[in-house]
């Protein structure tokens, strides 16, 4: 035996038996050659050998040596007679280590569908380990081949279903493919075994309606936190549909409030019911999904995948901040007191006119007086004003007129002073 550089070697197991299936011992000499360790009868004998893994054997016909191989992998005959024996002490076969060729492997896939026949309506990928594709396609009779043979080993078969299908396992056939956690992907295993007396290893599948899918749920959470910027309780929350349906939750022991029931994808209402002097806002300082309304404390949220990302809930933050409840009373009883200081001032300034037009009745009044004494009359009655009379007023009604016009500016003056002393 000559191993994959050339030289002898001893790595071989080596068996000698005779056509009844008798076997002969033998063993390596110094030489590391192989001899039985006794002499047999002229005939024919089987040589198998065992080579190291990997590797083959291949007669070595650069030598004289009289082995004929057999159809079996590294089985051989031999003939012993004198022919053979010739002017040598032994006949001898001889033989080299080679690699061994890649045992390869037709892979198949037959697909059934609803109607419980053939069909090549679904999609199939081969991948190896590495996920390197191998190509095929379906053959006439509706089996898929791939277009090489594959060498021995695991590989992975996908399925594209038509829409509204799944694959499941033909178990009423001859067939190797092994399911997997994930809907449509299965393994299957290329060796000897599996192949049998088959030209291929074949999964087989049939197609199923597929079940309705289940909706995706998510637990809403509600974080709110107080005018100390630490999380709080207590705070009212409901939260609803679109359809006015109110779910239950409550607050753990880190004052989340978390819905008792997961919800299903859409939008939902966050009414807050907050303390008293206070109203809410979004607490954008943390990763939060709810949305401002126009009115106070009521927000929207979206539950869905996205917005759940790699956490448990999909949450809505808050803090609470003081309300400002004083400004509008405050607008109220300033405009009642302008309303009651304005009316107060349009008394006095009736009152102040009144006393006007009295004071100037009677300053007309003696005027009227001083004329009438002053002046003269006609034989007709006609008032005859002297041309020596002075048109201006006398000294004693320009005193009148001052004295009437200093009561006038008191009086607005003490109007003034009373509506300043009722406002204030």
């Amino acid at each position: 035996m000559r191993g994959l550089d050339g030289t002898r070697t001893d790595d071989v197991g080596i068996t000698v038996a005779d056509v009844d299936g008798v076997t002969f011992e033998g063993a390596y000499n110094e030489y590391l050659q192989w001899l039985t360790t006794e002499e047999l009868l002229a005939g024919q004998y089987s040589i198998t050998l065992d080579t190291p893994e990997g590797t083959v054997s291949t007669i070595n016909d650069t030598t004289n040596q009289f082995a004929i191989p057999s159809d079996e992998t590294n089985v051989y005959n031999i003939i012993l007679n004198e022919e053979n024996l010739g002017s040598s002490s032994t006949i001898y076969g001889a033989f080299n280590l080679v690699e061994a060729p890649a045992v390869t492997y037709q892979l198949g896939v037959e697909v059934r569908g609803l109607d419980g026949t053939r069909t090549d309506e679904a999609g199939i990928t081969v991948t190896d380990d590495d996920g390197v594709v191998f190509e095929g396609e379906y053959n006439e009779y509706l089996q898929w081949l791939t277009n090489e043979e594959l060498t021995e080993g695991t590989y992975t078969i996908t399925l594209d279903t038509p829409e509204g299908t799944v694959s499941e396992i033909n178990d009423t056939t001859n067939q190797y493919a092994v399911a997997t956690d994930e809907d449509d992907v299965y393994t299957i295993e290329l060796n000897e075994e599996n192949l049998g007396s088959s030209s291929a290893v074949y999964g087989a599948f049939n197609l199923v309606e597929a079940p309705a899918p289940i909706p995706a749920t998510f637990t809403l959470g509600v974080e709110v936190r107080g005018l100390n910027g630490t999380r709080t309780d207590e705070a009212g929350i409901t939260v609803t549909n679109d359809d006015g349906v109110v779910f239950e939750g409550e607050y753990n022991e880190y004052l989340q409030w978390l819905t008792n029931e997961e919800l299903t994808e859409g939008t939902y209402t966050i009414t807050l019911d907050t303390p008293e002097g206070t109203v809410s806002e979004i607490n954008d300082t943390t990763n939060q999904y709810a949305v401002a309304t126009d009115e106070d404390d009521v927000y929207t949220i979206e539950l869905n995948e996205e917005n759940l990302g790699s956490s448990s809930a999909i949450y809505g933050a808050f803090r609470l901040i003081e309300s400002d409840e004083n400004g509008g009373g405050g607008s109220e009883s300033s405009d009642e007191s302008s309303d009651e200081s304005s009316d107060e001032s349009s008394d006095e300034s009736d009152e102040s006119e009144s006393s006007d037009e009295s004071s100037d009745d009677e300053s007309d009044d003696e005027s009227n007086g001083s004329d009438e004494s002053d002046d003269e009359s006609d034989d007709d009655g006609n008032v005859i004003v002297d041309q020596d009379d002075d048109i201006l007023p006398t000294t004693g009604e320009s005193n009148t007129m001052i004295i009437t016009v200093v009561a006038i500016g008191l009086l607005a003056v003490g109007g003034l002073l009373l509506y300043r002393r009722k406002r204030s």
